[in-house]
């Protein structure tokens, strides 16, 4: 993103600058500047903590045994996509590279201009209660524009990494 600001010089009756309006131009480029940096940080900080499971109290015993870690030690990793998804994000059980066990799949769809690459802690929980997820750093999908894209193309690409007999 580039900024370029002008400042436009009025000149008063007596032929004097005006310092007012000078110093209101800068105070508002300041304010603008300020407000752009805080939100370039936002959007580099995660959605959702990695310690978000530590941080929540419940009063439910279902809640509280859920907002835990479940038993599965967990992988990841991630490849390139094309077009919009930019790359594809994988957590899984890390059973699932030595053992026949079907694990189900949880596709995330994003919401607008929030990556999957924000939610790895939320990936990674699921992941670890025996769940393959499945993600990507599209940003758009607030309007459902892209979901039926995004949904289509994970199945294609997960397709060739299970057998039909896992589906079944």
């Amino acid at each position: 993103m580039s900024w370029t600001v002008f400042l436009f010089f009025k000149n008063s009756k007596h032929g004097i600058l005006s310092n007012e309006i000078v110093l209101m131009k800068i105070i508002i480029f300041v304010i603008i500047v300020l407000i752009s940096g805080g939100l370039f940080l936002l959007s580099k900080a995660p959605s959702v903590p990695n310690d978000y499971t530590q941080k929540v109290e419940t009063s439910g015993k279902i809640e509280a045994r859920y907002i835990q870690k479940g038993s599965h030690a967990v992988k990841h990793f991630s490849v390139p996509a094309v077009d919009v998804l930019k790359k594809h994000l994988v957590y899984y059980p890390d059973e699932l590279e030595s053992s026949d066990q079907i694990f189900p799949v949880i596709f995330s769809l994003n919401g607008t201009g929030v990556a999957g690459s924000k939610y790895t802690a939320v990936f990674e929980h699921f992941a670890s209660w025996g769940f393959i997820v499945l993600g990507n750093e599209d940003s758009s999908t607030g309007f459902g524009t892209t979901a039926d894209k995004i949904s289509h193309a994970c199945v294609r690409w997960i397709m060739p990494h299970t057998t039909w007999s896992a589906l079944s």
